[in-house]
């Protein structure tokens, strides 16, 4: 008697590689949000913004929390060097919101490297 259905220990071996993958990709889900909650964040108006000589975009948005260590001013508390696209684009972001008087949402990359004193963002966003 022929079947066509795969076999059963074919069954229990995808099975297996299938218990396998979702386990990783829990496992990546809970490091990825877990560096993200240790990460500097903000929700507000943009204030202060600002471009210095080094072509470093900075601003404020609403009172900066969990800041990394490096993160040590009140004021301008995000720096984003324009030296790419990426640093581009969020200084277009946050110019948006600013001419439009809405609010934005940060998340840090939980370093200072773009300027010793403030955090740089991971990704930002314009609140409705």
């Amino acid at each position: 008697m022929t079947r066509d259905w795969p076999s059963d220990s074919f069954v229990f071996r995808s099975g297996i590689v299938f218990v396998a993958c979702i386990r990783y990709l829990v496992s990546g889900v809970i490091l990825f949000s877990s560096s993200i909650l240790h990460a500097g964040n903000s929700e507000g108006l943009v204030t202060t913004p600002l471009v210095n000589e080094a072509n470093v975009f900075m601003f404020s948005a609403g009172s900066h929390v969990n800041k990394p260590a490096c993160a040590t001013q009140s004021l301008g508390t995000w720096a984003v060097s324009l030296n790419n696209p990426a640093g581009q684009n969020m200084m277009t972001l946050v110019l948006s919101a600013h001419a439009q008087g809405k609010k934005v949402n940060v998340v840090g990359a939980k370093n200072c490297s773009d300027w010793g004193d403030r955090e740089k963002p991971l990704w930002l966003f314009i609140v409705d």
